[in-house]
């Protein structure tokens, strides 16, 4: 655990006050869903542009699958 020196302004303090009576508690509670939602916004970015990379890729997948139909089965044992 750190310690960290935070400086607030006084409205700020006052409504802290005001809705908790741990006030490093709440900090730190604060602290983690913003990071927790920051890191899901980011997957989310992550998610977006790997589904964007995945359809403009489409057309040269299918066209190499094409290309590599006919040897992909040659030299294989009769079923």
């Amino acid at each position: 655990m750190r310690t960290i020196h935070l400086t607030i302004p006084d409205e700020i303090e006052l409504q802290l006050r005001a809705v908790a009576s741990n006030t490093e508690e709440f900090i730190i509670t604060i602290l983690k869903k913003n990071l927790s939602r920051m890191a899901m916004d980011e997957n989310k970015k992550m998610e977006k542009l790997l589904i964007q990379g995945y359809k403009h890729s489409k057309k040269e997948t299918k066209q190499m699958q094409q290309d590599f139909a006919k040897i992909d089965l040659e030299n294989w044992d009769e079923y």
